[in-house]
């Protein structure tokens, strides 16, 4: 348990990322070049997580928050 991870030196060592899919999120893994398992808790990331599969950048566990 951290109270912080510095996320964008932790995508640079990485070889998935699993996320909610907020938007910041999502663009910060795509820029690496990571792949993502994405678990929407709310509506919007749910929109997230579809667009990331349709764009081959990932996985979702469900598209209906909370956690599918």
């Amino acid at each position: 348990m951290r109270n912080f991870v510095p996320q964008l030196e932790v995508l640079k060592r990485t070889d998935l990322f699993i996320t909610h899919g907020g938007m910041n999120s999502v663009h910060e893994s795509l820029w690496h070049g990571v792949p993502m398992i994405v678990i929407p808790q709310q509506e919007e990331q749910a929109i997230v997580a579809r667009q990331v599969v349709k764009n081959g950048a990932g996985v979702a566990l469900g598209y209906a928050p909370p956690m599918g």
